[in-house]
């Protein structure tokens, strides 16, 4: 390695792997949703409407960069899911439902939109 510092090589040693095994065969909970957007908006009658709808576009935006980043991870390496190895497969799995829950997101946020809208209709304003 010239003109660099010296490469260091990792192992997992045999202890390390049990270990690891150990752990991927535990079943687990699933994980509560932990999100200070709907913290916000939870709230978010307590405040103007346009400091909602801007955190909501806020995230819209990084959601929708974020879906793009994996549809472009999938189509450079994940095009022939029929053909791929078996960690290939494991990897393709977890891509799919990051991309999953990003359409989600999204489809989410685009009613979240049309709710907060009919707020603003004027049947609404006595309640």
């Amino acid at each position: 390695q010239e003109n660099r510092p010296n490469k260091r090589i990792y192992y997992v040693t045999d202890e390390g792997s049990a270990a690891f095994q150990a752990w991927v065969a535990q079943p687990l909970p699933i994980s509560p949703i932990k999100d200070d957007l709907l913290v916000k908006l939870f709230a978010g009658f307590s405040v103007p409407r346009e400091v909602i709808l801007a955190e909501l576009d806020n995230h819209y935006r990084q959601h929708c960069q974020r879906l793009a980043i994996y549809q472009t991870i999938a189509a450079q390496f994940f095009q022939c899911p029929e053909s791929f190895s078996e960690p290939m497969t494991f990897s393709y799995l977890t891509l799919r439902f990051g991309i999953a829950y990003e359409q989600m997101w999204l489809a989410w946020y685009h009613d979240a939109i049309v709710t907060l809208k009919t707020l603003d209709k004027p049947s609404n304003l006595l309640a």
